[in-house]
């Protein structure tokens, strides 16, 4: 088992009040009631843990009666959980595919150069990148600008063409993102800086994660190139505003 698997999986856990070996039960579904907790499901690739309010939980329990755990992530089953949660004036909201360091994560940086000027910059420094609000990939804005902890930048010429940021989203498992401008993209940028980021996150004792999308096919190749392989998938709910 990858040796970062066990310890996200009791960090995530202790989010959701339930036990580490919940991820690895016998169940395919494996239901736990938290009044305060609206809705979150996640799964390691085999139980799918669904915590939620006690309604919620017994409405859903109806609903998919019928599912296996692995078929939980896709539409048809989202359709119905997201049909639960309006009775609630709640809905779900973005499916996030967590990949995580593969073991031999640092060995994807040895003897790899980059034709441009690479920096390193610190928390205090990133509020005053120029322009900032073209890297929400890469950065958080706005006023969780603060959440930034470290990022790796590339340059050419004095011009940002690359960003790879980490956000403190948790204590312990924080989140990279990275953004290239159009032109420079298929160069290997993005996925030298991620890399770059997520051993310096190691080295401080926390663990990095790359979030994306299914359907964000680059995204994911930057993190396998990176050294991530796939790790987690986690969704919530946010809720509905009223007219």
């Amino acid at each position: 088992m990858n040796r970062y698997i066990a310890e996200i999986m009791e960090l995530k856990a202790k989010e959701i009040s339930c036990l580490p070996d919940d991820f690895l039960s016998g169940d395919q579904i494996k239901y736990i009631i938290d009044e305060d907790i609206v809705f979150r499901m996640i799964s390691f690739g085999t139980t799918t843990v669904i915590v939620g309010g006690k309604k919620i939980i017994d409405r859903l329990k109806e609903e998919l009666a019928d599912m296996e755990g692995i078929e939980l992530f896709d539409a048809p089953s989202l359709y119905q959980i997201d049909s639960v949660l309006h009775e609630e004036k709640y809905a779900l909201s973005e499916i996030y595919d967590f990949f995580i360091p593969s073991e031999s994560i640092e060995k994807y940086g040895e003897n790899r150069g980059c034709e441009f000027s690479v920096e390193r910059m610190e928390k205090e420094e990133i509020s005053r990148i120029e322009d900032i609000e073209n890297y929400d990939n890469a950065l958080c804005l706005g006023e969780a600008v603060s959440l930034n902890e470290l990022a790796y930048v590339a340059k050419d010429n004095n011009r940002i063409v690359s960003i790879a940021g980490v956000s403190t989203n948790s204590e312990k498992i924080w989140w990279i993102g990275v953004d290239t401008d159009a032109e420079y993209r298929r160069k290997g940028l993005a996925s030298f800086l991620v890399n770059r980021t997520a051993c310096d996150v190691i080295e401080m004792g926390k663990i990095p994660v790359y979030p994306t999308w299914y359907s964000n096919i680059a995204s994911r190749t930057t993190a396998i190139k990176a050294g991530f392989v796939p790790g987690f998938i986690e969704i919530g709910c946010e809720c509905i505003e009223e007219d």
